[in-house]
């Protein structure tokens, strides 16, 4: 059970009495030593009996909402846990015939290139061979 501060009588009376006063709520909180919550309840009862009541259902409200809140917690505990099963795939790449050909060319050419760098290297460095 929960364990909540009760009001008393009195102090509902007096609460009553500085709102009337024109205390506000956090006002009459502070000094009765109260929550701000209990003085807007006192302030929407009439009597001491209509804000036992107000209390009551209030108190109850959170009693189903915190058992809401637990069947859904234990409903989603009790969901079978997910199997991942583990695909493997494997995918073959052909390449068409004219595909092939502008690969062969492209590395012809880069070959060649590459043939270039190295003369011009060479004609710079001299660290080829001397003919002559």
């Amino acid at each position: 059970m929960a364990n909540w501060n009760k009001l008393t009588a009195g102090q509902f009376k007096a609460i009553k009495t500085l709102l009337r006063g024109g205390a506000t709520q956090k006002e009459a909180a502070e000094y009765m030593q109260v929550s701000a919550n209990t003085t807007f309840w006192v302030n929407k009862a009439e009597t001491f009996e209509e804000y036992q009541q107000i209390i009551a259902e209030s108190h109850l409200a959170q009693k189903r909402v915190a058992a809401m809140k637990a069947k859904e917690t234990a409903k989603a505990e009790e969901k079978p846990p997910e199997i991942i099963k583990e695909v493997r795939q494997s995918v073959t790449i052909q390449a068409t015939h004219y595909m092939m050909q502008k690969l062969d060319e492209t590395n012809a050419l880069l070959k060649l290139i590459s043939e270039k760098l190295a003369f011009i290297v060479d004609d710079l460095y001299g660290t080829g061979k001397k003919e002559g």
